[in-house]
């Protein structure tokens, strides 16, 4: 009487294991879905240019001076470089600038402006964007 094993039997009359064909299956419906939300979002999703919003951190007295801490939000889709931003004091005719290089998407830069005066408050300091580059 011949013995074969019976495992290898129904293996070879199968051919794979019915876990593999749905773990396929599941594996290709993910990824053609992904495929098609790329594809969506390439051809018709809307990017909002860059919106900068800058505004006080702190105000510290340093030395004969203020020390003003800004930061400069980018709440838009695209990024923004070059971006300027002025720094005036009421009453005074003179202007400050910084440069920040890059701001991301959804992303936060800080920078610091030094005024000669040692009596500033939130109320007395004027912040603006002076202008940006898309790159």
């Amino acid at each position: 009487m011949l013995q074969t094993d019976t495992k290898t039997t129904l293996s070879e009359n199968h051919g794979r294991p019915v876990i593999e064909w749905v773990l396929g299956g599941i594996s290709a419906i993910v990824v053609s879905g992904l495929i098609v939300f790329l594809a969506y979002e390439a051809l018709f999703g809307d990017n909002s240019p860059p919106r900068l919003v800058v505004s006080v951190d702190r105000i510290e007295q340093i030395g004969n001076g203020t020390l003003v801490t800004v930061s400069v939000s980018n709440d838009g889709d695209e990024a923004a470089s070059a971006v300027m931003v002025v720094a005036s004091t009421s009453g005074d005719e003179r202007q400050k600038t910084i440069e920040l290089d890059y701001i991301a998407a959804h992303a936060v830069r800080r920078g610091a402006f030094i005024f000669d005066t040692t009596s500033l408050s939130e109320n007395d300091i004027r912040l603006e964007i002076g202008g940006f580059v898309e790159p």
